[in-house]
C-alpha cells in the first residue's frame, strides 16, 4: 500500500453479511433466532403503526396496562413455581424490601424535585 493511501474501513453490509455465515453452535443459534424473532416483531409494529397512525385511532394504552398486567401474573408464577427462590425467601425478602423502599424512595424524592424545578421556571408557586 502507498504511503499516500489511507486505509478503507470494512463495509457494514459485508460485516453483517459476513456474519450470517459463520458457524453457530446450537445453543449460540437458538440464542441468535430469539433475539431475531424480537427484533423482527419490533419492527413489525413499527411499520403496522406508522401505516395505521392515520387510519384507525385504537386505545391502545389501555391494552398495553392489560399486557403489562399479564406478564407480571406470569412472572409471579414462574417465580412461585421455582423452590430454590421460594426457600430462599426469607434471606431474600429483607434486601429486596430495602432495594424496593430506597428505589421508591429516590424515585418520588427526585420527581418532587423535578415538579419543584419546572413549577418554579413557569413562574408558578415558590
Amino acid at each position: 500500500m502507498p504511503p499516500s493511501a489511507k486505509p478503507r474501513k470494512p463495509d457494514v453490509a459485508i460485516i453483517i453479511v459476513s456474519l450470517l455465515f459463520v458457524p453457530l453452535q446450537p445453543k449460540e443459534q437458538e440464542i441468535f433466532g430469539k433475539m431475531f424473532t424480537v427484533i423482527l416483531l419490533m419492527l413489525a409494529g413499527i411499520a403496522a403503526g406508522y401505516l395505521l397512525r392515520r387510519r384507525v385511532q385504537i386505545r391502545i394504552q389501555g391494552i398495553i396496562t392489560l399486557l403489562i398486567w399479564a406478564l407480571l401474573f406470569i412472572l409471579g408464577v414462574e417465580v412461585g413455581s421455582d423452590e430454590r427462590i421460594i426457600s430462599a425467601l426469607h434471606t431474600l425478602g429483607g434486601e429486596a424490601l430495602l432495594l424496593a423502599t430506597g428505589g421508591t424512595l429516590g424515585s418520588v424524592l427526585a420527581a418532587w424535585g423535578l415538579w419543584k424545578l419546572v413549577q418554579q421556571g413557569k413562574g408558578g408557586r415558590k
